[in-house]
């Protein structure tokens, strides 16, 4: 009786460590990719590609990164959907990534979403 028991608890705690209950759970899609100000915009055509210089925090993945705007990238400013000429720099805005990003420094990538936290 005791064997069994004690081959139950060395089975409970393997599927204990098996479960991860911290924030590294959260998936890449669902952290910021990064929080900074907006230092230079770049307008070719339909396509504009904003710098965004922040610091890396515990929350984001990086400080410094190219963030291109498509038509399908969300932007916000409080709870309101604007459009990409809102953005100016100097505003302060936060950047979830669409998929990949090219890991170069500085990062390259397309926004899902970006939210003006801070305006000019």
């Amino acid at each position: 009786m005791k064997r069994l028991f004690v081959i139950l608890v060395c089975i409970s705690l393997l599927f204990l460590s098996a479960c991860n209950l911290g924030n590294d759970s959260i998936s890449k899609d669902e952290r910021l990719g990064i929080r900074g100000t907006v230092t230079n915009i770049t307008k070719h055509g339909e396509e504009i590609t904003l710098l965004v210089e922040g610091e890396l925090q515990e929350d984001t993945d990086y400080d410094k990164a190219y963030v291109r705007i498509t038509s399908d990238t969300q932007i916000f400013e409080g709870s309101n959907e604007v459009q990409a000429d809102s953005i100016e720099i100097g505003d302060v805005v936060e950047v979830k990534f669409d998929g990949e990003v090219k890991e170069s420094y500085l990062v390259q990538g397309s926004a899902k979403i970006l939210v003006i936290i801070e305006k000019v």
